[in-house]
């Protein structure tokens, strides 16, 4: 393996659809577990980024978070990606 210094991060993606992709590769539901374990026995001491579309229900961000922590890995740095709702020049509602 690579000296930590010279990896690339390793990133963890929740589309908007709930779809989860392992270093841009998609991961079928019921494979992520042995996925996240095999990246977990090369990289252990590495920190995970899960980036997840702002619009996810809750619960399937932390299912992913679950699988992570389940899988071997205990530093995980969680980035936002932006909604639909937020997008740039969206107008925001005034609410009367």
């Amino acid at each position: 393996p690579l000296p930590q210094e010279e990896r690339e991060p390793f990133v963890v993606q929740i589309d908007a659809s709930g779809a989860v992709y392992v270093e841009d590769v998609p991961v079928p539901p019921g494979d992520l577990a042995a996925r996240l374990a095999a990246v977990a026995a090369e990289r252990r001491e590495d920190r995970v980024y899960l980036r997840a579309d702002r619009g996810l229900d809750y619960g399937r961000v932390m299912a992913v978070m679950a699988a992570l922590q389940t899988g071997g890995f205990r530093s995980i740095a969680l980035v936002t990606e932006p909604g639909a709702a937020e997008a740039p020049g969206t107008p925001a509602e005034d609410g009367g």
